[in-house]
Parts: structure tokens; sequence; C-alpha cells
């Protein structure tokens, strides 16, 4: 390979490089996003919990004034059967059944007391719950425009650099190319290529080159990648090109 070769597998890098800190940009902005909308789906869960359990509590209600009504009616007929009683007997019996069906009626109206202010209190939940929701919404509404501001140029320019590298590639001889696409591909730290220290070290992952790989690169430019992992080592004499 000539030197031009390494210039383009640079220019590559560096693109790919910028794409990587374009693309987390973007994503930062939008996981502002992904939070508001996991507010809204945690609001939506409690909404739908709260429902059931009001049409829970309103089942429950309903029953219970349908059985205040028939204990009312029990009352009713015990105070009728002891203002037309004869005996002690029709007597005691029609007040012992006062007596119950009044305390029946005194628990069902505690008991229906009770549900009422749960009631209430889930009504002032799914109100509150309803209030935030709709106020999320409509600033969710802002972020996505505020989003779709910022993302835009990025965007634009991150298709730009795609452009490029695409433009690039055909630049690469085969079978480099081949293998240069698939090293890009892994989405390597740093991009795909590294270079060698003054001791033959690789600076991105630590592993020393052979002196006879060291040759093959700098005096014969082949192209080489490391062992350790597995990028291609840019000749040092391509370093300012």
């Amino acid at each position: 390979m000539n030197k031009e070769i390494f210039r383009v597998l640079k220019e590559i890098n560096s693109l790919l490089n910028k794409s990587q800190a374009l693309t987390k940009e973007i994503d930062s902005e939008k996981a502002r996003l992904d939070k508001i909308d996991h507010q809204i789906k945690y609001k939506n869960s409690q909404a739908v919990e709260l429902e059931q359990k009001s049409r829970e509590l309103k089942s429950q209600l309903s029953a219970k004034e349908a059985m205040l009504h028939e204990a009312g009616k029990q009352n009713q007929a015990a105070i009728a059967n002891a203002n037309k009683a004869i005996s002690q007997k029709e007597i005691d019996a029609a007040l012992s059944q006062r007596q119950k069906s009044e305390e029946t009626i005194e628990k069902l109206n505690e008991e229906i007391f009770s549900l009422m202010e749960e009631e209430e209190k889930q009504d002032e939940e799914l109100n509150s719950i309803n209030l935030f929701l709709q106020g999320v919404k409509e600033g969710r509404e802002e972020i996505v425009n505020d989003i779709e501001k910022i993302n835009t140029p990025k965007l634009e320019e991150l298709n730009r650099y795609r452009n490029r590298i695409n433009e690039l590639y055909p630049q690469i001889p085969n079978p480099h190319r081949e293998h240069f696409e698939n090293l890009v591909k892994k989405d390597l730290p740093k991009g795909p290529i590294t270079r060698l220290n003054q001791k033959n070290f690789c600076e991105l992952c630590g592993t020393q080159a052979s002196s006879t790989k060291v040759k093959s690169i700098e005096e014969q430019l082949q192209y080489r990648t490391c062992s350790g992992c597995s990028r291609v080592i840019i000749p040092e004499s391509s370093q300012y090109l």
C-alpha cells in the first residue's frame, strides 16, 4: 500500500470518532425524552390501578347500599310488628328484630362512610395524576420541538460524515477494504486504527509488535494489524498526512 491509503484510513478513523461523539450528543438529548416517557408510563399505570380500585369501591358501595336498604325494610317491619304485637312474646321478638336491624344499619352506615372517604381520597389522587399527565404531555411537546431543533443540525452533520466515509471506502484496495469495513462495524472505542510508540507497543491496547512486523509496516508500508486489539497499525511515516 502507499501512504495515500493510510491517509484515507486516518481520515475515516477521524470521521468515525467524530460520528461517535455526535451520536452520544444526539442520544443524550433523546434521553431527556426517555425520562419523561418513563414518568408518563409510570403515572399512567398508577391511574389504571386507581381506576380499577375505584370501580371495585363503587361495586362495594352499591352492594352495601343495597344491604342498607334491605336492613331499613327489616327495621320498618320490626316496628310494624311491635305496634301490632299482642302477646309479650311477640313484642319481645319484634323488639329483638328491631334492635338487630338498627345495629346492622349502624354498622352499614359506618362501612359506607368509610368506603366513601376512601373513594374521595382515590378520586383526589386520580385527579392529581391526570393534572400531572396533562402538564407533562404539554411540556413534552415543547421538549420534542427543542430536541428536534438541537439535533437536526447534528444529524445533518452526522450524515455528511457517513457520506464522506462511504466515498473513501472505494479508495482502499481489496482485500484490505473488506477487512477494514468489517473492523469499522465492530465500533471499537477510538476507532479502527492505532499507532506504535517508540518501543513498538500499541498505543491503545499495549501489545508489543515484533521487529519483523514493525519493519513490514514502516519500511514496506504493509497493511498489518495489532495482534492484541485487531486495529490497523498506521506507519509513523504517515503520521502527518
